[in-house]
């Protein structure tokens, strides 16, 4: 699947994990948060802070700006 750089990052951050064949329950217990956390920066309730952008990048082995399709 290829990543659109434009999609908004609810739906890069879902795409990259789930092209990882990572779960929301398993990228939760990498960056140490609630699961459900996770599941609201999917659907876009809510968007991950700067720390936890950093942290998903390092976890998802992708650039932040990349994440943030910059």
């Amino acid at each position: 699947m290829k990543i659109d750089r434009k999609m908004e990052i609810k739906n890069r951050l879902k795409a990259i994990r789930e092209q990882k064949n990572i779960s929301q329950k398993e990228l939760a217990e990498i960056l140490k948060i609630n699961v459900y956390t996770v599941s609201k920066w999917e659907t876009g309730v809510r968007t991950p802070d700067d720390e936890h952008l950093d942290q998903i990048a390092r976890a998802l082995c992708v650039k932040k700006e990349y994440l943030l399709g910059l």
